[in-house]
């Protein structure tokens, strides 16, 4: 009889697992790790040269957009002989993949300072910035589940919504 009762507890409890529901927190810090390990960023066009030396990522909540801001060189630009600095202002979204890793996709250059760059400079490079940082972030993910708890990835096929916080990324089960 315990037995019997035991295995009707088991299988309430099994059947209404999914409805429990519950989260993980990706941190922004273990992002911005994760990004910090692959700068510098370099990519060669025809007669430019774009180097992303430094990118400092923010989530806001309420356009459930990533804010990056991006350090660039440019070595074939030269202004008052040096190479061109210049800070850039993003937004993008972070995205799951099936293979239980996140990527930024979807980088839209806000805005480009530098005292040195006229609206049509700012122009091709922002377009250029964009190709970079949106080329390179496809292939490399920000965070991945492989190194989560078990038990998380036991759950990975059952993910009902991906929320961005102001301290992270929730993975809500």
């Amino acid at each position: 009889m315990n037995n019997v009762i035991k295995m009707l507890l088991l299988t309430v409890l099994f059947l209404n697992l999914p409805l429990l529901a519950f989260e993980y927190r990706v941190k922004t810090e273990d992002i911005q790790l994760q990004i910090n390990k692959n700068l510098p960023i370099t990519k060669k066009f025809l007669f430019l040269t774009l180097e992303i030396t430094e990118a400092i990522i923010n989530i806001d909540e309420k356009s459930e957009r990533v804010a990056i801001e991006c350090h660039l060189n440019s070595p074939n630009i030269v202004v008052k002989e040096a190479s061109l600095k210049a800070k850039i202002i993003a937004s993008s979204e972070i995205i799951f993949k099936d293979n239980l890793e996140f990527f930024i996709e979807d980088i839209i250059i806000e805005n480009i300072e530098s005292p040195y760059l006229d609206v049509k400079m700012k122009k091709m490079l922002s377009k250029s910035a964009e190709v970079t940082l949106n080329s390179y972030f496809s292939k490399y993910p920000v965070y991945d589940l492989k190194n989560a708890p078990k038990e998380i990835k036991s759950y990975v096929g059952m993910i009902k919504e991906i929320k961005l916080c102001k301290s992270g990324v929730n993975v809500i089960f």
